[in-house]
């Protein structure tokens, strides 16, 4: 146990969050200044570090320079005014939030907009390939042909290529239920 003639002008960890209040008028508690004395590079300064039971002791004249160059740097947007466990506190639910966007990735609840809009664009290309051969597959078989009879092919080939599209469209969704059932 330290003596009061060993501790001189020590103070304990609760009477250095009161200063650090009262001088800098920012939020801080107990925890915090243990965060910072626990720090693998730069920790706060003590004068006497705890063993069991006892409480750390902290010169006031070499802590405050610490505490003044802490509390000056910057936190970041949005969270100034916080203390370390505020802005904890925040940097936890971001990561939380992200890990469940992720979560969704993974059951499949989200998808990626880039693949979606490249498999859109890949099957209009596909309708547009398709109905844009409709004269060269159709012309020989029109020759010689009179007007009801060019009509009704030109309306069979376009039902045909219709349909191809309406069926691909299908699979497509198709083959994405499948795998979300894989999934499941």
């Amino acid at each position: 146990m330290v003596s009061s003639s060993e501790t001189g002008s020590y103070i304990k960890t609760s009477e250095l969050v009161a200063k650090i209040r009262d001088e800098f008028n920012v939020k801080i508690d107990v925890r915090t200044v243990t965060a910072w004395v626990s720090r693998q590079t730069d920790p706060l300064p003590t004068a006497f570090h705890a063993k069991r039971g006892q409480s750390r002791l902290f010169d006031w004249e070499q802590a405050r320079p610490w505490i003044e160059r802490e509390i000056s740097r910057p936190l970041g947007a949005g969270i100034e005014g916080l203390d370390w466990h505020g802005a904890r506190t925040i940097s936890a639910r971001a990561k939380a939030q992200k890990d469940l966007i992720e979560l969704g990735v993974i059951e499949r609840r989200y998808v990626d907009a880039r693949a979606v809009e490249r498999t859109a664009e890949d099957r209009a290309r596909q309708a547009v390939n398709l109905l844009r051969t409709i004269p060269s597959r159709v012309a020989p078989t029109l020759v010689g042909k009179d007007e009801l009879e060019i009509d009704r092919l030109l309306d069979a080939e376009i039902r045909r290529v219709c349909a191809a599209i309406e069926q691909a469209a299908r699979e497509a969704i198709a083959g994405e239920a499948d795998d979300e059932d894989l999934s499941e």
